[in-house]
């Protein structure tokens, strides 16, 4: 190694809690965009126009994942039963039919806890005549239950969370 390759490599190595304080605080500035994302859509749905949707199909979908340490390639780990409502519904914008998903913005996705998904799935029958809203710009975009959100404020928490770890990773970068 040369005379120069040793200095640079000791000034990345010296900078290293001042490396590590901006890449937290870039994921900080991400997490608090993607809340800041979600809080946006989640207040347009409030201008949304309403119109009369049939619910498709409602069900609990579940699936099996395996989590733990895996010792070699044939290990799978502890089998986890994961559950989330797949509710679809039919729905029109202006003269044009349109197939919605989205209960609302930040519905769970894949949760170990059944009861949640079953519960969505009860409120919304297969059959059932419900409201929906959708966007008038994007008729495709269409939600059940507007102005309501979940996550949100979690990613807004955890951005918060970031950005104070990230600030003390830069103030006492000096002591490490």
């Amino acid at each position: 190694m040369t005379a120069e390759a040793i200095l640079l490599a000791q000034g990345i190595a010296n900078r290293g809690p001042e490396i590590m304080a901006a890449a937290i605080g870039v994921m900080s500035v991400a997490f608090g965009g993607y809340a800041f994302y979600l809080r946006s859509r989640v207040r347009a749905t409030l201008r949304w126009k309403p119109t009369q949707a049939t619910i498709s199909s409602s069900q609990t979908e579940e699936r099996t994942v395996y989590r733990g340490q895996r010792r070699h390639a044939l290990a799978q780990g502890t089998p986890v039963t994961q559950y989330r409502p797949d509710i679809r519904y039919v729905y029109a914008a202006g003269t044009i039919e349109h197939e919605g998903r989205r209960v609302f913005f930040g519905q769970p996705s894949w949760s170990s806890r059944d009861g949640e998904a079953r519960t969505m799935v009860a409120q919304y029958p297969q059959g059932a005549v419900v409201k929906a809203y959708y966007d008038p710009a994007r008729p495709q975009d269409s939600v059940l239950q507007r102005g309501q959100h979940r996550g949100s404020s979690g990613f807004t928490w955890v951005a918060i969370f970031m950005a104070v770890i990230a600030v003390v990773v830069y103030a006492v970068r000096g002591w490490l």
